[in-house]
């Protein structure tokens, strides 16, 4: 997605494309570049696996998501949806290490309650999404100028009920230890 002509070209003949944000230092960007391809291959209809921090009012969050939710409200109006995904499961993977080496997983959100939902659950929902857009209406779009789609897990969870169950699990005690933003940054470059 770092350059626009090779996405277009990826996209033409495309009715409905779903759009997955990157795992990437520069993901807001990648995003635009791909609704700016979507956009000049006539695609009719977008959908964009975003966050629910979409609706934070945080500068990262609104690079990294806020910002596609808008272009694609301004160049697919009532032809875009956008998921705003809950906490990924896979995303306890990034704490084996430290469950593993120090019996911890290190969170600056471990006093948060998080619905987690597997990556495969998002991409069903993505699909049915883009299957559910009115191709054959006679207006052919959707109500909402941008389709918002909370996508969750079944139940909140804590990181300390996370490191209950790890304990459980592993028979030995796995503690929550929070952390700072800045310490959490440094930890996931280490």
């Amino acid at each position: 997605a770092a350059s626009i002509d090779d996405v277009t070209a990826a996209f033409a003949g495309v009715d409905g494309a779903l759009l997955v944000t990157p795992v990437h230092h520069e993901r807001g960007h990648l995003t635009l570049n791909m609704i700016h391809a979507a956009k000049r291959a006539g695609v009719k209809y977008i959908c964009i696996v975003g966050s629910w921090t979409a609706a934070c009012e945080h500068p990262r969050f609104r690079l990294d998501f806020t910002d596609g939710e808008d272009l694609a409200r301004k160049e697919f109006p009532h032809h875009a949806a956008s998921l705003r995904n809950g906490f990924f499961m896979s995303n306890f993977l990034g704490a084996a290490k430290t469950v593993k080496g120090a019996n911890s997983i290190f969170t600056p959100l471990k006093d948060t309650r998080f619905a987690s939902i597997d990556p495969d659950d998002i991409g069903h929902t993505g699909a049915a999404v883009l299957r559910s857009a009115p191709y054959g209406d006679a207006d052919g779009k959707w109500d909402e100028e941008l389709k918002i789609v909370n996508v969750s897990g079944p139940e909140t969870t804590s990181y300390d009920e996370v490191a209950s169950i790890l304990s459980e699990l592993l028979g030995r005690e796995i503690r929550a230890v929070g952390v700072s933003l800045q310490q959490a940054e440094g930890g996931m470059r280490a």
